[in-house]
């Protein structure tokens, strides 16, 4: 998968500095979501890499890299949409206003 990356015009007017603003933080977003599904293939293939290996050693430096894979595609998770998306079974606890959990 390549990440393509289109050339902006050079303009002087304003409302095409805007409309430039607007393609290059689109453009951003798009570079973002295709890193994070980069990182997702990578930690799917090396959890599968884990699994198949009889040395339990590089099972072991699988599984980390694994987890590395997975912490950055929370980091691009977390810059594209802003919010700490929660994994499967690990659901935040509510609060009250006081800050007790409920």
């Amino acid at each position: 998968m390549s990440i393509k990356i289109p050339r902006l015009s050079n303009t002087a007017d304003t409302g095409d500095l805007f409309m430039q603003n607007e393609q290059m933080q689109t453009t951003e977003t798009q570079v973002l979501k295709q890193l994070m599904q980069l990182e997702d293939l990578a930690e799917k293939k090396v959890k599968i890499y884990s699994r198949l290996l009889t040395d339990p050693s590089l099972s072991g430096d699988m599984e980390r890299l694994a987890l590395l894979h997975e912490s950055r595609k929370e980091r691009l998770s977390f810059l594209i949409f802003g919010e700490k998306k929660n994994k499967k079974g690990q659901g935040m606890s509510k609060t009250n206003e006081e800050g007790e959990e409920k």
